[in-house]
């Protein structure tokens, strides 16, 4: 999903299908041929405690994950100084080398836009949200001249040693720099949500 951005992401669609759908046949009554997951000790010694939904993370916008770094940076500096995005010149985006790899800066449709980078945070900067809600209407979504300007004002370089902590942490830096040329800038950020 990250070069082709589907809405296929790693099969989960398909894998939510098939958990829901054992789980009606498991209800009715359906049986299963031995061997299965449980026979294998190692993967089964903390059913019961250990729950996953607990290592997983939330997404707090709806873009891809390895935008909410920048995302969460964007909202602090937003709070300690009020800004528009007619009040920014550029952003400045150090990252994982993957997270580079989002780096469209004129998606085609909505999503496309939530697999860009650039564009994910010019729409926050605009709206200061990038809610479901907001995917619906993929035209609209893409085809605003302010927030398309913008996206190319985002510059993204890799940080080596964040890379280097990918993907068990998702860490990034931004800096915003204002027309009246002062800066602001959030370092060594995670994304919100993440289990821990």
């Amino acid at each position: 999903s990250v070069d082709f951005p589907s809405m296929m992401k790693e099969g989960i669609p398909w894998g939510a299908y098939t958990g829901s759908f054992c789980a009606h046949l498991a209800k009715g009554g359906f049986t299963a041929h031995r061997p299965h997951l449980c026979d294998a000790e190692d993967l089964c010694k903390d059913i019961g405690e250990r729950v996953e939904v607990d290592y997983a993370y939330y997404k707090k916008w709806a873009a891809c994950r390895w935008a909410h770094p920048a995302l969460d940076g964007l909202d602090k500096i937003k709070k300690e100084r009020p800004f528009t995005i007619q009040d920014v010149t550029k952003v400045e985006l150090r990252s994982f080398q993957k997270g580079l790899k989002l780096s469209n800066v004129a998606p085609k449709n909505s999503l496309e836009a939530v697999y860009s980078i650039p564009f994910s945070l010019a729409y926050w900067m605009k709206y200061g949200r990038i809610e479901p809600e907001d995917l619906k209407d993929s035209k609209a979504m893409v085809s605003d001249p302010e927030i398309n300007d913008m996206a190319t004002k985002i510059e993204m370089s890799e940080a080596t040693e964040y890379t280097n902590e990918f993907p068990l942490r998702c860490i990034q830096d931004v800096c915003v720099t204002f027309k009246d040329g002062s800066t602001a800038q959030k370092k060594e950020l995670e994304a919100p949500g993440d289990p821990g």
